[in-house]
């Protein structure tokens, strides 16, 4: 027998915390100088992997 399963509102449970975790305020300058910090380096990786992927196009044609 099939049992049931809530697999969609597992994943929609999981997706609206991760949403509403970004919307809440740091509880202090040090956790929002952590947030500034964890943003840049993801915004220097995001750069770089584009770069990356640009030049490896380049070289491959």
């Amino acid at each position: 027998m099939i049992k049931p399963t809530n697999t969609d509102k597992e994943q929609l449970d999981i997706f609206l915390k991760q949403v509403m975790s970004h919307w809440q305020k740091p509880a202090s300058i040090f956790d929002s100088y952590t947030t500034q910090r964890q943003k840049m380096m993801l915004d220097r990786l995001r750069l770089q992997a584009q770069i990356m992927l640009i030049v490896g196009l380049a070289v491959i044609g």
